[in-house]
């Protein structure tokens, strides 16, 4: 049970900026609850660091906004952005700025934001290579570096985060004040949702801050939250085992009032033994999928194997085989594209080396399991 870890413990684990933050939400939901020794100073320079830090991060949200809106380019804060306008100030450390826009906008809000000075980290996003990403994420360099991470789903198109569909998230968003900006934000039950999912995606290495918005959120929205389309949501999405493992994860170390009938409903999913096991090695407390090597296509083809084929899938697989002669050219660092036909066999050999490392990792999960 995470409430049995000391609290100095995990904030040693996830870093000291979320003193602050852990510090108020623990306040509320644990009667009594001090952390030890004298905090309370350093408590109050961290606020005063991360306040200032958002006003600077919100200035130059404020510019971004506006040159998109003169473009005819919406967007969606998500995360440390959105949750500016739950938090009190000075709570909720972020270090990029998250944006939601609509895919066939990518490219244009690119050109937008390199007029502002924002450049591409590495090689850019070539056309074709959406299929395998889900954000690009420029930065603007200075005094204080702004990353700007631009998405056209809430997470990687083919893990549990890309089963969200984007076209429900723009209809149910709504219009929100955040530090004097009037912008859109996901509505109540889609940021829970997308929440939950990026702290399972972070569940090893950085998930503080996503249990923090998950007991925020649900304490924020209180009787406006709808379980019940809540619920609906994550089942049609089929994404039950990781909002249950976040759910609970955030209800064993905060106490939010998740209704009982909520983990009980998500609790009473019975995934096929594929699904199980493949959720099983990617929560692996030694992490083995990345231990064996895998590279950053693995996690998705374990993912993958969990949905229906169908036509996305199908998509995926071809654009990860036979991605685009731009991507390619990059990739492998190409002289010649007379080359390419070679270079096409060995990005064969790749794609197949690494899906037999996981379905070795899954096999060795599903034996165990």
């Amino acid at each position: 049970m995470l409430q049995g870890l000391a609290i100095e413990q995990i904030l040693e684990e996830q870093g000291e900026r979320y003193l602050p933050l852990v510090h108020h939400i623990l306040r509320r939901s644990t009667p009594g609850f001090a952390i030890s020794g004298d905090r309370d100073g350093r408590i109050r320079e961290l606020r005063l660091a991360v306040a200032a830090r958002n006003a600077f991060l919100f200035g130059e949200l404020k510019q971004v906004l506006q040159a998109f809106d003169e473009e005819g380019i919406e967007a969606i804060l998500l995360k440390g952005a959105m949750m500016e306008g739950i938090y009190p100030a000075g709570l909720r450390p972020f270090c990029d700025i998250d944006l939601l826009i609509r895919r066939r906008k990518l490219h244009q809000a690119m050109e937008v934001l390199g007029d502002l000075g924002y450049r591409a980290r590495g090689r850019g996003l070539c056309h074709g290579e959406e299929d395998l990403h889900s954000a690009v994420a420029p930065v603007k360099s200075g005094r204080i570096p702004t990353q700007i991470d631009l998405h056209w789903l809430l997470g990687p198109a083919y893990s549990f985060e890309g089963r969200v569909k984007a076209k429900g998230l723009w209809q149910r968003a709504r219009e929100a004040e955040i530090a004097g900006l009037r912008a859109l934000v996901l509505c109540p039950e889609d940021a829970l949702l997308h929440s939950c999912l990026h702290l399972f995606k972070h569940h090893g290495l950085d998930w503080l801050a996503s249990a923090c918005d998950i007991a925020e959120l649900i304490r924020h929205y209180q009787g406006a939250l709808d379980w019940e389309a809540f619920l609906k949501r994550v089942f049609e999405s089929r994404v039950c085992l990781p909002v249950r493992y976040s759910l609970q994860r955030t209800v064993d170390l905060f106490h939010p009032a998740v209704p009982g009938f909520v983990l009980d409903d998500l609790g009473s999913y019975r995934p096929s033994r594929l699904e199980r096991s493949v959720f099983a090695s990617l929560t692996s407390p030694d992490d083995r999928h990345h231990a064996n090597g895998l590279d950053s296509t693995g996690s998705p083809l374990l993912s993958l194997v969990t949905v229906p084929v169908a036509v996305p899938s199908l998509r995926y697989l071809w654009t990860l085989l036979v991605p685009s002669r731009e991507y390619m050219l990059m990739r492998y660092s190409i002289d010649s594209s007379k080359l390419l036909p070679l270079y096409y066999l060995l990005r064969f050999k790749d794609v197949f080396l690494t899906a037999l490392k996981g379905i070795l990792v899954l096999g060795r999960q599903t034996t165990i399991g």
